[in-house]
């Protein structure tokens, strides 16, 4: 989806150890970091993640992906960097404010 919108995407896969996620980061320098969330143990490393990833001199969004928004509350891990997506519209619509802001 984000390909198709014009943007340069780095898959990393599954279950992607934070340090790797911190290396890749650094070493990108990403405009955006889409993390996944789809099984409910792992959202216990969300926090983790998130905090490790602000830390970093960077300025990126991250959004967080998951069906689980409808069944546990998400919001608590928002900050002014992170955003949920908990739709297929509504990932449409942040990837084209993004891109449109970013031409600005």
């Amino acid at each position: 989806m984000f390909k198709e919108h014009g943007w340069d995407v780095r898959y990393l896969g599954p279950n992607l150890p934070l340090q790797h996620a911190i290396y890749y980061a650094n070493k990108s320098k990403p405009d955006m970091i889409c993390i996944s969330v789809t099984v409910s143990h792992n959202l216990k490393l969300l926090p983790e993640y998130l905090h490790a990833l602000e830390l970093l001199d960077q300025n990126f969004t991250i959004l967080i992906g998951s069906r689980l928004s409808e069944k546990y509350n998400l919001e608590k891990f928002l900050t002014n960097r992170t955003k949920i997506v908990r739709d297929l519209s509504e990932m449409t619509s942040i990837i084209t404010n993004e891109v449109a802001h970013s031409l600005r």
